[in-house]
């Protein structure tokens, strides 16, 4: 398992750190781009309805976590949150949201 940066709008200093198995870690870009892929097909299960009564879809670290362990690594060690809204780690592979 490797730790890993999700970093949203460039913002070096609000960042969540996920555990994940190392073959996600090697291929954290490749892995995030899937994610997207399948959220643009299934819009449904982020849509959310703000206090106007407007829908729009909206993802995020929990998101990211539960794909991954429902639809990517099903048999494989899971998915987690260790830290959330703390600093980058440049040494570790990084998640662009």
């Amino acid at each position: 398992m490797k730790k890993i940066n999700v970093l949203f709008a460039d913002e070096y200093d609000d960042v969540d750190i996920l555990l994940v198995p190392d073959h996600i870690a090697e291929s954290i870009e490749t892995v995030t781009q899937q994610f997207f892929d399948w959220t643009s097909i299934n819009q449904s299960y982020f849509m959310v309805t703000d206090e106007h009564g407007n829908q729009f879809m909206s993802v995020g670290t929990d998101e990211f976590i539960w794909w991954l362990n429902t639809h990517y690594i099903i048999g494989s060690e899971k998915a987690t949150i260790l830290e959330s809204h703390t600093t980058y780690h440049p040494d570790y592979p990084t998640s662009e949201f």
